[in-house]
């Protein structure tokens, strides 16, 4: 009998080896995204004098970023519809374009007029974020100029309001709002 509880123990012990031989172990890696903060910076209030057509509104900006990198930037969509007469009794509009106007970085001085890109409702600016954790502060616009590429920023905007428009319209105040929404994406 002590010969077979010896030979079971001496089995048992050679089994639990070859179960240690065969194991897996593992490392489990875990990490946290910090939330990313900005400061999205619009234009003020304007007031848009009568047969002006080109009204420069300042610039739209992104300061302050944190927990940004290389593609997870700020996008912006800018929507907008035509100035509303304020009474009831007034039936005309003002229709009017979004405008951008692009140039240096360290461009401040900006202002919309001629030449000036249209935006439809409906458009986005994005605003790319840096490996340092950081935001592009204004969006970067490339393009092709001649045969070599251009790197221009978004220095100004404002809205273009074309003479007609402004000869439909009958007598009396208006208003117009401008929304910018903004949001965090992350490229695909």
């Amino acid at each position: 009998m002590k010969k077979f509880i010896a030979l079971v123990l001496a089995m048992t012990m050679v089994f639990s080896m070859a179960v240690v031989a065969s194991a897996e172990s593992t490392t489990t890696l875990t990490t946290t995204v910090p939330a990313a903060t900005y400061t999205l910076n619009i234009p003020a209030d304007a007031v848009v004098p009568f047969g002006q057509q080109y009204t420069t509104l300042g610039n739209i900006t992104v300061t302050d970023g944190s927990g940004f990198a290389s593609g997870k930037n700020v996008e912006v969509t800018v929507t907008y519809d035509a100035f509303k007469p304020d009474s009831a009794d007034i039936s005309t509009t003002i229709p009017f374009s979004f405008v951008i106007t692009r140039g240096a970085q360290d461009q401040t001085d900006a202002t919309v007029g001629a030449g000036s890109g249209h935006k439809a409702s409906g458009s986005t600016f994005t605003f790319a974020g840096k490996v340092d954790g950081s935001i592009a502060e204004k969006e970067l616009i490339t393009g092709y100029t001649g045969s070599s590429m251009t790197y221009e920023y978004l220095n100004a905007v404002g809205i273009y309001v074309a003479s007609e428009n402004w000869g439909k319209a009958l007598a009396g105040n208006y208003t117009a709002t401008i929304t910018f929404t903004a949001k965090v994406v992350a490229e695909q």
